[in-house]
């Protein structure tokens, strides 16, 4: 597969699914609420829908992904075997600024979801825009291909479920000029604005962009705080991470630069954290592997983080990790940030020691503390004395009921307070 990206907006079009089988799980639920009375109201309300609506939650939708943008689409009518979508009457569009898979995922409500059970997942469908290959088929996926010179293709079937079913899908796309800095004007492009954040010399912004509709978050730099450089450094070192959110359109005006992302629409991980109080070692196990290989790409680009921290961390409609904010990407030549903005400095910062990827894997370690117990280590709300437990303080578990002695040795590892000991650096345990 060639990894050449054309800058632009595709546009899917759903029309159609044939053969897809209900999930025997949900054929027992569905048939055993269906011959309920319908003039049970408050039975109908206990399982989260009407009587009314059986035939609606029968209906498979779908929820198309693209580069940490997400869809989701309800089909209109026809059957559990064979839903109908919009067809050409709604189109979804999607930012394209790097090479990525859109991927259409099939899913049946389940009437009990109000319960907390999840909904049931029938299939997914691959697809490669860039991709001079033919079709291939692997179990439930399958991958396809359009080829580069084809900007309008051909509504096509794509094959679900171990080529069992398929649904007939249509992708168009119109190219866009690279996206590099006074490409456009915001006003030429948003449709409305909300404000969702911001600092002393900068806003954060939900727009909805006009060409696809798709939300994105808007960051507003007043002038002189930020260079044209460094963001053409940013718009080439998220260009290949899967977890950092891409930088798709700058503008600049009088009044600064506007940066334009994918908005992460699944809540900051923070957020999660907080409600769940803790995660189990599964879920913080799957985190810290995603923010590892953000980590990774970026120290091959010479690019560390510096004051990262889970409010900074959004989360997909997947649960995927979607770094977005490009205000703590530097280079390792920048200046260190001050450390009264950072949440947990590594001690070697503390120590007025030169900054190096070592930093990022003491945030790593923070973070799986954290994860893991609901606090970080060395929590204290005075700053100085927080600062002294860093440097001084040995590392102490609660205990193996919430981390496990494996856990255990990579924070070991990963909160070292003098690296250069061992291998001049923190190295993050496979």
């Amino acid at each position: 597969m060639e990894n050449h990206c054309q800058y632009g907006v595709l546009k899917v079009t759903l029309y159609e699914g044939s053969g897809i089988s209900m999930v025997g799980q949900y054929c027992d639920i569905f048939h055993g609420l269906e011959h309920e009375p319908s003039h049970e109201y408050e039975e109908d309300l206990k399982w989260g829908f009407r009587s009314s609506t059986l035939n609606h939650q029968s209906l498979p939708y779908a929820l198309l992904d693209f580069d940490h943008s997400q869809v989701i689409v309800d089909a209109v009518s026809g059957t559990t075997k064979s839903p109908l979508w919009a067809g050409k009457e709604t189109s979804y569009g999607f930012e394209v600024s790097r090479v990525a898979e859109l991927t259409v995922f099939l899913y049946l409500r389940n009437p009990l979801a109000s319960m907390g059970h999840q909904d049931f997942f029938l299939g997914a469908v691959k697809l490669h825009p860039w991709a001079n290959e033919s079709y291939k088929y692997d179990e439930m996926n399958v991958t396809a291909s359009l080829g580069q010179e084809s900007y309008a293709a051909v509504p096509k079937w794509l094959n679900v479920q171990n080529e069992a079913a398929k649904i007939l899908i249509g992708v168009d796309f119109k190219e866009w000029k690279h996206p590099s800095v006074g490409y456009l004007h915001p006003s030429d492009n948003f449709n409305y604005r909300e404000i969702i954040g911001g600092g002393i010399n900068f806003t954060v912004s939900r727009v909805g962009m006009m060409e696809t509709s798709r939300s994105c978050a808007v960051r507003q730099v007043r002038k002189g705080h930020n260079s044209v450089a460094g963001v053409n450094h940013a718009l080439v070192s998220t260009k290949m991470d899967p977890f950092v959110i891409p930088l798709i359109r700058v503008f600049q005006d009088s009044n600064g630069l506007t940066l334009c992302s994918p908005f992460a629409s699944g809540g900051h991980l923070f957020y999660h954290l907080q409600k769940e109080r803790r995660f189990n070692i599964n879920r913080s196990k799957f985190y810290c592997s995603e923010l590892l290989c953000a980590f990774d790409h970026l120290h091959d680009l010479d690019i560390i983080y510096t004051r990262i921290k889970p409010k900074n961390i959004p989360l997909d409609t997947l649960g995927h990790i979607a770094i977005c904010d490009f205000s703590l990407l530097m280079s390792k030549s920048t200046i260190a940030p001050e450390l009264r903005i950072l949440e947990y400095p590594a001690p070697e910062q503390l120590r007025g020691e030169e900054i190096t990827e070592a930093v990022d894997w003491w945030t790593l370690g923070i973070f799986l503390y954290e994860f893991l117990t609901g606090l970080p280590p060395f929590y204290d709300e005075d700053t100085i004395k927080k600062h002294r437990k860093i440097l001084s303080e040995p590392l102490e578990f609660p205990g193996p009921n919430l981390i496990p002695p494996a856990a255990q040795d990579v924070l070991n590892k990963l909160l070292n307070r003098n690296p250069s000991k061992d291998s001049g650096q923190r190295v993050f345990p496979k």
